[in-house]
């Protein structure tokens, strides 16, 4: 299962058919929070942007969830091997992927992905 969380961007306008085979796209930051909690044992890739049209509650707040070693865990993501990040601001991507090389050790790939539309 994979998980597109952007409240703006249609992933079929930006991801391949292939890779969007088996996506969820989640809009709001609460569906997509209780989704990550509630699929955990099911994703295998997460797309996360970080503006999500709320000023209090951000991708980048759902990405440092499942990243942080306090709360990542091989076993509560077991099938997750890839997280990609996208945003229209590269700074905040480049700050996120602080976190993968840590991810990397425990076999989850962060690739910084950026925004572009497939034609």
């Amino acid at each position: 299962m994979k998980a597109y969380i952007d409240d703006e961007r249609d992933p079929a306008k930006h991801l391949s058919p292939a890779d969007c085979e088996g996506l969820v796209w989640l809009k709001e930051w609460w569906e997509a929070k209780n989704f990550l909690r509630d699929h955990a044992n099911e994703l295998e890739e997460i797309h996360f942007d970080h503006y999500l049209g709320d000023h209090h509650h951000t991708g980048g707040q759902l990405f440092t969830m499942v990243a942080t070693r306090k709360r990542y865990k091989p076993d509560r993501y077991p099938l997750l091997k890839r997280i990609y990040l996208h945003s229209s601001a590269a700074e905040v991507v480049e700050e996120l992927m602080c976190y993968a090389p840590e991810l990397l050790e425990s076999g989850v790939e962060v690739i910084a992905r950026p925004a572009r539309r497939i034609a």
